[in-house]
């Protein structure tokens, strides 16, 4: 986005009806976001950051809300489906400090609502609702999903600064282009920032967006904050999220088991402790077979996780770091995650953390498969796991560069800005990857994947295909207390001198 001219701050009075060209800096440049209206809200108490989020339920939505420094009496959801009769859906509602400032944080699920119909909505309690009038509002995913299509934004590392996408997903999801938004890790930078306030300013950008669609995220290892991820597993609700923390969850969409991964147990394990790799290890073998079992149904399995396992990026060759290996393949009693997912046959998975976009072929431990037995598109019935790079979004940092000479398995890469939106229906997954660059959404890359009902890769697997290994890369690494096998050097080193 193009600077404007203009002071560092905004300020703003709630209480008094406005229409502006909204921009935020915080300090380090102006960037216009879009246009913001802000409707007449006469409480002391002001709702904001309205979101939503699936329930356990994925029939059902979640509606959330903020507050700052002051609780509201009695919150909830004022809704109708008929402009006729209103109901009120009353809010749970916790408490979050961090730092000098207290966040009151609202949830109520809106359940039993007719599916495929607009449900206007409004957030606050019976002294005021917010906004005025109704204004936001979503659908609930109809229960014979699997028989129709439905369109899933994917995005990764987006922050308030160079957020270029901000204003192109708040048009796509005012128009009806996609029904969810996935955040694969990175968000705001950093939602901590400030006591806080870059998430608050962020997750008021991206209201016009998640307060019509449901916004599902994933940890990067920009959402620890030194406090154990504390603003992000407060600020948001995944659904059947089983330890309340937003790290891993799953649940189903139509033809799709979609998995929620957290490379940051891994990437934080010597921080917080080995236990969550193990924990998330446990529940995600036994996530998968229940998955498995269920094919029939919901064919398709979809992950997503910050961190990736291959990449092709300048500063990361191969994605051949430590710490990219370890939650690839494991170290010592720590389990990695390829294997688990070739094994219970993952058919696609998003990842982040590399700013730029870059897919590949099915790869099966450092195999590459361009075409099958079964058909020369390699996307039709894929022999494996299929991984897709999507973290152009916009950071705030500068572009990153791709290496001169792309890796055998890289099918394509991009250093545009965009996202990812992919259309699902029973049999097939349409995938494309929208640039945002010269000011207009365009497609620069595109692949359906398709499934004959009955395959997935660790069923193809077993039949003869050929593919095309490359070389592990040669680890670059320095010693350091990130790195366990510095750990162990040190206690081998310490046991030889007989010191322990």
């Amino acid at each position: 986005m193009n600077p404007v001219a203009g002071s560092d701050q905004l300020s703003y009075n709630l209480r008094s009806d406005l229409n502006f060209l909204f921009f935020e800096s915080l300090m380090l440049g102006i960037f216009t976001i879009g246009i913001l209206t802000i409707t007449k809200y006469t409480h002391a108490v002001t709702p904001e950051q309205v979101h939503l989020t699936l329930a356990d339920d994925s029939m059902n939505i979640n509606v959330q809300f903020v507050t700052l420094h002051e609780v509201i009496q009695n919150p909830g959801v004022l809704y109708t489906y008929d402009n006729i009769t209103s109901r009120v859906q009353p809010a749970t509602v916790k408490k979050f400090e961090f730092g000098n400032i207290v966040r009151y944080i609202y949830t109520a699920e809106i359940r039993n609502v007719p599916t495929e119909t607009r449900i206007y909505y409004r957030v606050g309690s019976p002294d005021e609702w917010y906004p005025e009038p109704f204004t936001y509002y979503f659908y609930c995913f109809p229960e014979d999903l699997y028989n129709k299509s439905y369109n899933v934004a994917i995005m990764g590392d987006l922050g308030v600064e160079k957020g270029d996408s901000l204003p192109y997903l708040i048009a796509d999801a005012r128009a009806g282009r996609y029904d969810l938004l996935v955040h694969v890790g990175d968000i705001a930078y950093d939602l901590h920032t400030n006591d806080g306030k870059t998430g608050d300013v962020f997750m008021r950008l991206l209201e016009p967006a998640v307060a019509l669609v449901p916004y599902i995220v994933i940890a990067g290892n920009h959402e620890d904050d030194g406090y154990n991820f504390s603003n992000y597993k407060y600020r948001f609700d995944m659904p059947n999220d089983p330890y309340g923390d937003n790290q891993f969850y799953s649940f189903d969409l139509g033809a799709v088991h979609y998995i929620g991964i957290s490379t940051e147990v891994y990437g934080f394990f010597y921080e917080y402790g080995q236990d969550s790799v193990h924990t998330q290890y446990n529940w995600l073998k036994e996530d998968l077979r229940k998955a498995n079992q269920n094919r029939d149904k919901v064919p398709f399995i979809v992950t997503w996780q910050h961190r990736p396992f291959y990449c092709s990026n300048s500063n990361s060759f191969e994605c051949g770091s430590f710490e990219n290996s370890l939650i690839r393949k494991g170290f010592q009693d720590m389990p990695g995650l390829e294997d688990l997912f070739i094994a219970n046959g993952v058919d696609l998975a998003f990842w982040g953390h590399e700013h730029t976009y870059e897919r590949f072929y099915p790869i099966f431990n450092r195999t590459a498969f361009k075409s099958s037995d079964l058909s020369p598109d390699p996307y039709e019935n894929p022999v494996a796991p299929v991984y897709i790079i999507t973290g152009t979004a916009g950071c705030h940092t500068t572009p990153a560069a791709f290496a001169e000479v792309p890796v055998a398995h890289s099918a394509f890469r991009s250093q545009d800005f965009g996202y990812t939106i992919m259309n699902v229906r029973h049999d097939q997954l349409d995938i494309s990857q929208i640039s945002i660059n010269n000011n207009r959404t365009h497609v620069i890359d595109h692949i359906v994947l398709r499934k004959t009902k009955g395959v997935h890769p660790s069923v193809v697997r077993s039949k003869r295909h050929t593919g095309h290994p490359f070389p592990a890369p040669e680890e670059q690494w320095q010693c350091n207390t990130k790195d366990p096998r510095c750990k162990q050097m040190r206690l081998d080193s310490l046991r030889q001198s007989n010191r322990i």
